[in-house]
């Protein structure tokens, strides 16, 4: 019996493996890979592009913007490498979000193949129930004597009889029992090979995908080493645009609408800043590198917020907030408009118009001017809590209550435009380090490769 599952099980392996194999490389036949592509090199200065108009100010009104030729501001390095940067990043997440279905779905396939066997082991053992059963059912109608021509009559009769070869404790007869365990197997065989088929197309997207963010990253990193001389001035032309584009209207807010940051934040800027100057790599989450959505996972990690691991499901996952209700912590995304899955970079706001963020391939974690000319949303992971109240025994009144500070833009708070080398919002802006509630007896473990089922559950939102 043993052999006899055994030869079955292999045949039916090797006839679904061959047919998947079949289909792999007809896919793979039509759609070759792309050759690698020249070394990319600074494009010709010529003349900078004139704006088509003002540009918008995210979550302003229109017109409202005082720049208005803010893309005078960039050098030709600094459009190529903005330009080279959204293409590796956008692949990039993509890239995670298929890598991390390759591995869901070849589980899925795995438990499918595993309940194909075990039904394919179960027709196998009512087969042998039933030819026994067949022939103690001829034995039985040999010894009927002038009957026993009609013996093959008879054990046909049992399949259309239910009182006729019923097997104790069964409740059905042996024949019953080997048609249901063959419509079983045949659908499990079915449920199996869908599987297999989801993941073989799944597979190739990946590999297709990979072998695009592979050539781009490698272009991305060819510019950037080829012009390291001129990296600080195109970044810092980066940084000029966008506070141009951002228009100023962005000061630090400690108070919105009566609230304020959860004091947890805290704990997460600071982590987040213990990384500065550590590099970019795509799909770490640290300790000693990261890439965008690794960091704000591993920075939320430490207070027991459980984010996501790719930054448009992080979008998704959390509470929306208007550009002008900015507070220190919430999340930034950047990309195409259109639908939430097309974002494609994400960072912490630190306040002042600056967000902390790791880059791209051959970049590191920094601080810089937020991308507004890219802007997709906002959002808080943690919930804002009320102010607290001036006490009047220890301060002055004065004509704007600090819990109703508004947050309209204030003129003398303009952001200026900042490296990677800026530093975090003005001192006069932190909250009490009294408010900050005790660090966990134990924190999170850190590794480049952290468990994400090991850092706890999510704060409510």
């Amino acid at each position: 019996m043993r052999q006899r599952i055994f030869t079955a099980r292999s045949k039916r392996r090797a006839a679904s493996w061959a047919a998947l194999g079949c289909g792999l490389l007809a896919a793979l036949l039509a759609a070759p890979a792309a050759a690698d592509p020249a070394a990319p090199s600074v494009p010709d200065a010529g003349a900078r592009p004139a704006a088509n108009g003002p540009l918008q100010i995210p979550g302003a009104a229109p017109g409202a913007n005082p720049a208005q030729n803010p893309e005078t501001i960039l050098g030709p390095l600094a459009r190529e490498i903005r330009t080279m940067r959204a293409t590796v990043q956008g692949l990039g997440e993509q890239l995670k979000q298929v890598e991390a279905d390759v591995t869901r779905l070849e589980s899925d396939a795995a438990e499918k193949e595993r309940a194909w066997e075990n039904a394919s082991e179960a027709l196998e053992r009512a087969r042998e129930r039933a030819e026994s059963a067949a022939a103690e059912a001829y034995k039985s109608a040999v010894a009927l004597g002038p009957f026993g021509q009609h013996a093959y009559d008879i054990h046909q009769l049992s399949k259309y009889t239910p009182v006729i070869g019923v097997r104790p404790g069964s409740g059905q007869s042996p024949a019953r029992e080997l048609a249901r365990a063959e419509e079983a197997e045949r659908a499990a065989g079915t449920v199996h090979q869908a599987a297999q088929q989801a993941l073989q197309s799944t597979t190739l997207r990946r590999d297709t995908l990979r072998l695009s963010y592979q050539q781009a990253d490698a272009q991305l990193i060819a510019l950037r080493t080829n012009n390291a001389a001129q990296l600080a001035q195109a970044e810092a032309e980066e940084n000029a645009y966008e506070g141009a584009v951002g228009g100023g209207r962005f000061p630090p807010a400690l108070v919105v609408d009566g609230m304020t940051e959860n004091p947890l934040v805290e704990r997460v800027l600071q982590h987040a800043r213990s990384k500065l100057g550590l590099p970019y790599l795509w799909g770490a989450e640290g300790p000693t590198r990261y890439d965008c959505s690794g960091l704000t996972w591993d920075s939320y990690r430490q207070v027991n917020f459980v984010l996501p691991r790719v930054a448009n499901n992080q979008f998704n996952a959390t509470r929306q907030v208007p550009v002008s209700k900015l507070l220190r912590g919430d999340l930034l995304f950047f990309g195409p408009p259109g639908p939430w899955v097309g974002i494609h970079h994400v960072g912490i706001y630190i306040g002042n118009g600056q967000m902390i963020h790791s880059p791209t391939s051959g970049d590191v974690v920094k601080i810089s001017t937020v991308w507004w000319s890219r802007f997709y949303g906002a959002t808080r992971p943690l919930r804002e809590v009320p102010a607290p109240r001036p006490n009047p025994s220890t301060n002055p009144p004065s004509a704007t209550p600090s819990g109703s500070q508004s947050a309209s833009p204030d003129p003398s708070a303009n952001p200026s435009p900042s490296g990677s080398s800026s530093s975090g919002p003005p001192p006069s802006s932190e909250p009490p380090p009294s408010s900050n509630p005790p660090l966990p007896a134990s924190s999170p473990p850190a590794s480049d490769s952290p468990d994400p089922g090991s850092s706890g559950s999510p704060a409510p939102s």
